[in-house]
């Protein structure tokens, strides 16, 4: 246990929110703890946006054409946090700070094995993301490498805070800006103008019905963002509305856009010379493990159950490229991005050992 400590202290200690320079400072940490610790190492930089992912590579003598094996994924950005929450500190079984929940404690645990997944006969790659909290284009970038270089192995972990549940899914995203064009005109004589906050008004009510009535389909939708006019004594003609959903399936994010396309159609009807524009920002993939028979087996090895999440992760660009994945890590989401992040030392010593008898089985798993 001390050694995952020992290095959760480091990485967390890297203040890894968006800065480029301890970016690049935290990768250099674990090449050369990956140096050090193992005989002989493969590693790999895949640029994003001007900063690194890194894909380590054990007991192979290329990073290419690998059909076997195991693969640890994870990301080493963190939301935003004080100064002091990138010191990490100790009290009793706790440690806290800034992405020892989400996900460096995993990450930590990955690589006080590295010696250990030396000694097995069988691949082991590594592949550590720069932008998972913002954009998730590192891990594209990472599938890229993976498809064009023939390597899916039989097994990939992502490390995202399951309470060493297996994950067998997590949520899309799909963001969206509308933009409202009403009439402007003087409030004195409101009946010259249209109002675009009047019919922003309208589109708000009418999706907080649908979050409601989607949420048992395990739909999240929520409104972000609002602005719009200025001041009173002009009728306003622009306003802005910043939304998206959370979805487990994506017939379920296909009827809620059908059913906006119903509110604006209702808006407009209404408001006959306003204008209506909505474009999608942001488009995150859901995931859905599909391998019924290597879930339970799984289960059955580790003793533990599966889980569903609603957050969003990088496991469904893996499974995109064909790479049969599951969420597996550390802690709880409910205790990642807070003020007072933790993870328990027995949440990183029952995940190493489960880490540990994993790689094992899958040593000897044709």
């Amino acid at each position: 246990m001390q050694k995952v400590l020992t290095i959760l202290n480091k990485l967390v200690g890297f203040q890894t929110d968006g800065n480029r320079d301890n970016h690049q400072k935290c990768l250099a940490y674990i090449e050369d703890y990956i140096k050090f610790e193992c005989r002989h190492s493969i590693i790999e930089h895949i640029p994003t946006n001007g900063m690194d992912n890194l894909i380590i590579g054990l007991n192979v003598e290329k990073l290419q054409n690998i059909q076997r094996g195991l693969m640890l994924c994870g990301h080493l950005d963190v939301v935003t946090g004080r100064s002091e929450q990138f010191l990490p500190v100790q009290k009793d079984d706790k440690i806290f700070g800034r992405g020892t929940t989400d996900m460096k404690g995993a990450v930590a645990c990955f690589l006080s094995l590295a010696a250990y997944f030396e000694t097995l006969n069988m691949p082991v790659i590594m592949c550590f993301t720069c932008d998972e909290e913002t954009d998730i284009l590192g891990i594209q970038d990472i599938c890229t490498f993976l498809k064009n270089n023939n390597i899916r192995t039989l097994l990939t972990i992502l490390g995202e805070p399951t309470e060493n549940k297996l994950g067998i899914r997590s949520s899309g995203i799909n963001s969206y800006k509308t933009v409202v064009k009403g009439v402007a005109a003087h409030s004195s004589v409101p009946q010259q103008g249209v109002s675009a906050i009047f019919a922003a008004a309208h589109i708000l009510q009418r999706l907080e019905q649908v979050a409601q009535k989607m949420l048992p389909k395990e739909l999240y939708l929520n409104v972000g963002h609002i602005t719009g006019g200025g001041n009173i004594t002009k009728i306003p003609d622009n306003a802005e509305i910043d939304w998206g959903f959370r979805y487990m399936h994506k017939i379920d994010a296909e009827e809620v856009m059908q059913k906006y396309r119903q509110i604006e159609t209702e808006v407009l009807a209404q408001y006959s010379q306003a204008r209506i524009q909505t474009t999608q920002t942001e488009d995150f993939l859901e995931f859905t493990a599909t391998d019924d028979d290597l879930t339970a087996e799984i289960c059955r090895l580790l003793h533990i159950e599966t889980g569903k999440f609603a957050y969003t992760s990088e496991a469904g660009y893996l499974a995109q490229i064909g790479q049969k994945v599951y969420l597996f890590g550390p802690s709880s989401i409910k205790l990642a991005h807070t003020d007072n992040e933790y993870i328990t030392l027995d949440d990183l010593k029952t995940y190493s050992t489960r880490l540990r008898n994993l790689a094992e089985y899958i040593s000897v798993r044709k």
